[in-house]
């Protein structure tokens, strides 16, 4: 697995980042202030670092939005910019039976008070075959890039995965997912077993070539990333565009262009057999994906209880409304505990505790059960 961090427009690898993020930081500081940046940073590709601010596409007038900080205890959105297919799917054309449909899949590990691990469905892009670039979903109806949102951070570490899975194109289920994905409401369709997506209180049937796969859990490539909060020997994640790739992928030295994606110096697109995709971590809080802690859990629920997977569909609103109330009491247990330790604890490590506590309660949905 590579992973890149993107400073300006230039990727930087992770590990890189962690080891000259000082230098780097105080350079992409001291030119935003129009300061003089200091000795020249030499990277791993060969290049020396040369910040500039991420503008967007060429004909873009406005400013981009600035990034909003994130940390423990903070929210956290984490959602797909760009998709780039590489080797992933068909070649097109009339003897190789025409391009197909690539469905973008992500996952999250360590997530609320039930750890669960959650695969979704982020939307399906048609008439697409090799080497191209997947158009982020242009309306509800058509996906969600969403990969998961948190009122507060409570977690030392959260894992996230993206997967591409390709199959022959078909027209029947398009309308279907349409409609679920408009009754999620931008969270993603989770995928809590094989043959079943769980959209917001309906149970859509997984049927066809593509969904069956990838709610087996098969796909063609996948990668991902690990955002850590105070995990000891590991750099605490922040907020910014993060661009995911296999291991050996190859990418150095390329650049980032918001709408375009992966440039080399002359500005001409990457178009190898490498799938990557960027991913935008971001600290804003997002009140309409309040939802989706209640959502992964329960995709979790029905995951291990095997529900609905008889042929009988459960009522999954009063399952979403339970998950809501158990994940609730879980976070005041657990914020009620530290409240009654925290009494006797020094001021540093008392203050460190306030920190989590509030957390704890931010992630409470029901007003009523907040101690």
């Amino acid at each position: 697995m590579a992973v890149f961090r993107v400073l300006g427009d230039q990727l930087v690898s992770e590990t890189e980042y962690a080891a000259k993020a000082p230098e780097l930081v105080r350079a992409m500081h001291s030119t935003l202030e129009s300061l003089d940046p200091g000795p020249s940073i030499a990277l791993e590709s060969g290049e020396l670092f040369s910040f500039a601010p991420v503008s967007g596409e060429p004909s873009a007038g406005a400013a981009p939005t600035a990034f909003t900080p994130i940390r423990f205890g903070s929210p956290v959105t984490i959602d797909i910019r760009h998709v780039y297919s590489g080797k992933v799917g068909s070649s097109g054309g009339f003897l190789g039976g025409g391009t197909g449909d690539i469905a973008v899949v992500s996952g999250v590990k360590e997530w609320s008070a039930f750890k669960a691990s959650a695969r979704a469905l982020n939307w399906i892009a048609t008439k697409k075959g090799k080497r191209t670039n997947l158009p982020r979903p242009g309306a509800l109806k058509d996906g969600t890039p969403i990969i998961a949102y948190q009122k507060a951070i409570a977690t030392k570490q959260l894992v996230i995965s993206v997967e591409l899975a390709a199959a022959s194109r078909e027209d029947s289920i398009l309308d279907v997912l349409g409609q679920a994905f408009t009754a999620a409401a931008q969270i993603p369709l989770f995928l809590p077993y094989s043959g079943a997506l769980l959209a917001a209180g309906q149970i859509v049937p997984a049927t066809g070539k593509l969904l069956k796969s990838i709610s087996g859990g098969r796909s063609q490539w996948d990668a991902t990333e690990e955002l850590n909060f105070g995990v000891a020997g590991l750099p605490d994640a922040d907020a910014g565009y993060r661009v995911i790739a296999s291991g050996n992928s190859g990418l150095e030295g390329l650049r980032f262009r918001p709408g375009t994606g992966l440039i080399d110096a002359n500005g001409t697109a990457y178009d190898g057999d490498q799938p990557y995709v960027v991913v935008a971590v971001d600290g804003a809080p997002q009140t309409e994906l309040e939802n989706f802690t209640a959502m992964v859990t329960s995709a979790e629920v029905m995951k291990r209880f095997h529900m609905g997977e008889s042929g009988q569909t459960p009522i999954v609103d009063d399952l979403l409304d339970l998950m809501t109330i158990i994940s609730d009491v879980k976070f005041r247990e657990e914020a009620v505990a530290l409240k009654g330790k925290m009494e006797a604890m020094a001021a540093e490590e008392k203050a460190k505790a306030q920190t989590r506590y509030d957390a704890l309660v931010k992630n409470i949905i029901k007003s009523e059960l907040k101690p």
